[in-house]
């Protein structure tokens, strides 16, 4: 505790910069042992203590001036003073021997006292003026030149050099770092300033991206390794999840269950350990959030890279989208829709429709009124059956919605029963709801219905259902083509940030080109098999496109492309050609690598022509690359391609060239 203090009262005498009095009075008990140790080796006496008191009263007074009255003391002016007590005090208190060689001692020491505190010229002079003073008491006092003062004498000449370069050195020393100190003062104060402007800046950008993404349709959620959300949340984002999620593990957030919660902790768990790329397992992700009431989220999960270039996942940013209103207006146009191809069914088939409305009616109206017992429920459940397959034959989704409910009731009534002895009340109401379903279409539809039903008495209005029928079919076809159908070329667009991270990864440069098509169709029937079409585009980077040392070697453009083409058929069917101008597949490597397979143990790869053989990378398993990379090589995905062509109807196949390129040709039909 006691050297805490000395330490703060160091530093505040520092400060002070009365350092120089501290040191001197310090010295005095070097004063004392050097008469001490003079008088052992010298027989000289030893200086009485109490000469010291004054001197050490008048430095502790000094000390006490500057610690609490704002004392100064300059120290050259000081040093002169002590420096003259300090040798009148070894020459009035000794014998005469050895005043020389003690002077000597107690020269040495005030120029190493002075030596760090005075500038090279007040240096020099106080040298001057100590030797000055003890020549002065050595006249005075009578002593003769002996053999002390010949043994002081080059002592003090010695001592009078080095210290005057020494003290010079020193002095140069200590401007330079004074120099540098206030540079560095400087600096430290621009860079606190910039530090605190960047700061500033910081907090306002951080302020008005907070700002900014309060005021955009989604949410944020930052996911770390643990399934926590971490970070700071917006207000958009607690009012989709209706929870303030920061702290939260996810899993509470989106609300899982059990089954849920474990697909997506594998999920997490494969995309930290970084073995397979995120893109691959992306797929694999919850897709919506529909847990809270009425709401319809989307989710999309994007990972945020370490900064040691490694490519481990640091964490993952799940973006949030209420996509509530886009389901609705969905729903809404497809009900449009169906509306609309009723309508046109009605005005090809007025007459099969008067009569289904008029036997619905009878039926319902039948079983409504009915008081008959014991009727045979397989009877009733094929008169509802009847009217079913005749609504749905005219896209009256509502009212055949209605008879499956109905069906539904049946099929578990029959379970136990096979006879009704009378109609319940929750068969009653059943069909009463399909009864409220077909008026609602008729009242809602009355105009369509009237001027049919006119038209088959007066043949002259024919040409008015003709011409409303044309409106209809144009409006549906406009409709389905602007709503529904979807250019094919648009669903391509999606692979660019794919390939430029994957060439990037690579340091492959690659052109990726879109052709035009005029190709509509329904994406939502391609969307599985569109889904797993990256592992051509992993696969051409990884497999097929060359370095670009090789490239250059083979005198090819420096930049490598992938081309996208469309080609549309009049048999309903149409083809996507995707193909690069890589290495292509070299047919011996894919006989190599498929003899060494069980798979094909019975097939004489030798004897297939090269054409066909390289259609061997859409067997299961099936891989020609020596080395699993993070990007491909592992025998997996162009057989999940085939898979998916398959299941809707189409076809592909592989033509490649070596050195020249490769190009997939998948033949598909058309989902309208």
């Amino acid at each position: 505790m006691s050297g805490s203090f000395v330490v703060k009262v160091w530093d505040k005498i520092k400060t002070k910069k009365m350092s120089h009095i501290v040191v001197t009075l310090v010295s005095f008990p070097l004063y004392y042992l050097i008469s001490v140790l003079m008088s052992v080796f010298f027989k000289t006496p030893v200086i009485p203590v109490y000469w010291f008191f004054p001197i050490v009263l008048i430095l502790c007074g000094l000390i006490y001036g500057y610690l609490e009255k704002s004392l100064t003391v300059r120290p050259f002016p000081f040093f002169f003073f002590i420096s003259t007590y300090g040798i009148a005090l070894f020459n009035f208190t000794s014998s005469g021997a050895y005043n020389s060689l003690m002077f000597s001692i107690v020269y040495i020491s005030l120029m190493l006292l002075g030596l760090s505190t005075l500038r090279p010229k007040g240096f020099t002079f106080f040298q001057f003026y100590l030797i000055f003073l003890e020549v002065a008491f050595f006249i005075i006092m009578g002593r003769e030149f002996g053999s002390d003062e010949k043994m002081a004498l080059p002592i003090v000449l010695g001592t009078f050099l080095f210290f005057s370069l020494l003290n010079i050195y020193l002095y140069s020393v200590k401007k330079s770092l004074k120099e540098k100190v206030v540079n560095l003062e400087e600096f430290t104060q621009r860079l606190n300033e910039l530090v605190e402007t960047m700061t500033s800046e910081v907090h306002n950008q951080n302020k008005n991206f907070k700002i900014l993404l309060s005021n955009i349709d989604h949410g944020f959620l930052v996911i770390d390794k643990e399934g926590s959300v971490v970070g700071e949340t917006t207000d958009v984002t607690e009012k989709i999840f209706m929870v303030k999620p920061k702290g939260k593990k996810i899993k509470e957030v989106l609300q899982f269950d059990i089954n849920e919660n474990k697909n997506f902790d594998r999920w997490l768990d494969h995309v930290y350990k970084g073995i397979v790329p995120f893109n691959d397992i992306l797929d694999l992700a919850p897709k919506t959030f529909t847990k809270n009431q009425g709401a319809v989220v989307s989710l999309d999960f994007r990972p945020l890279y370490q900064n040691n270039g490694n490519n481990k996942v640091d964490k993952i940013i799940c973006i949030a989208t209420d996509i509530k209103n886009k389901v609705h207006l969905k729903k809404k146009a497809l009900k449009e829709k169906t509306k609309l191809f009723s309508i046109l069914a009605i005005i090809d088939r007025p007459l099969e429709f008067l009569d289904l409305v008029s036997d619905a009616e009878d039926i319902i109206l039948n079983y409504m009124n009915s008081n008959a017992n014991n009727l045979d429920i397989d009877i009733v459940y094929r008169h509802f059956h009847t009217l079913k397959a005749g609504f749905g034959s005219f896209k009256i989704d509502d009212v055949v919605r209605r008879i499956h409910e109905l069906e539904t009731y049946f099929n578990q009534y029959k379970e136990k029963n096979k006879t009704l002895h009378k109609i319940p009340k929750d068969l009653l109401f059943l069909i009463e709801n399909i009864n409220r379903e077909l008026s609602y279409f008729i009242k809602e539809n009355r105009k369509i219905i009237e001027l049919v039903n006119s038209n088959l008495s007066f043949s002259e209005d024919f040409q008015e259902t003709l011409s409303l029928k044309k409106e209809v079919q144009s409006f549906v076809s406009n409709f389905h083509r602007n709503f529904i159908l979807k250019n094919i070329d648009v669903y391509f667009k999606r692979y660019v940030p794919h390939i430029e991270e994957l060439s990037a990864r690579q340091d492959k440069e690659v052109i990726y080109k879109i052709n035009k098509s005029n190709i509509y169709v329904n994406l939502e029937g391609y969307r599985r098999l569109f889904s797993t079409l990256i592992h051509i585009f992993r696969n051409a980077i990884d497999h097929g496109i060359e370095t670009r040392e090789e490239r250059k070697e083979k005198k090819k453009k420096r930049a490598a492309t992938i081309e996208i083409n469309f080609k549309d058929f009049d048999n309903g069917r149409f083809q996507i050609i995707i193909s690069d101008d890589g290495r292509g597949i070299n047919p011996t490597a894919i006989r190599k690598s498929a003899s060494a397979k069980v798979l094909f143990k019975n097939l004489d790869v030798n004897s297939i022509p090269a054409k066909k053989v390289i259609n061997l990378i859409f067997e299961p398993g099936f891989s020609s690359k020596d080395i699993v990379t993070e990007v491909s090589g592992r025998g997996v995905g162009m057989d999940v391609i085939k898979t998916e062509v398959k299941k809707i109807g189409g076809n592909i196949s592989v033509e490649s060239k070596v050195d020249v390129g490769t190009t997939f040709i998948i033949d598909l039909p058309k989902k309208t």
